[in-house]
């Protein structure tokens, strides 16, 4: 695959609009907000299942980071586990290539 998940999503958390939780992922697919939604992969099942159902119904497309969520929190910078990250506004970045490409 010619775009990398880490390189694309920290240029995401450098010039894009993002939610991170649960919560504010499902407020985003509801409004029509979200372009994608990236779920790390030990999200807790039943928060998956909401997103999942959710995303499925708007049409949004859902990325599974294969690694915990605290592995994705750190790999945006944060000192905290982060199951979910709603994608607003791209920026520069081409992290909805991801999708298209799978």
């Amino acid at each position: 695959m010619s775009v990398s998940f880490e390189k694309e999503l920290k240029n995401l958390t450098k010039n894009g609009k993002y939610y991170l939780g649960v919560s504010k992922a499902i407020k985003s697919i509801l409004k029509g907000e979200a372009k994608m939604v990236i779920i790390a992969d030990n999200i807790p099942l039943r928060y998956r299942e909401k997103i999942e159902m959710g995303a499925k119904l708007s049409n949004i497309p859902i990325y599974v980071f294969k690694g915990t969520s605290l592995e994705l929190g750190a790999l945006i910078g944060k000192p905290f586990k982060v199951s979910s990250i709603s994608v607003v506004d791209t920026g520069d970045s081409r992290i909805l290539d991801l999708i298209e490409g799978s």
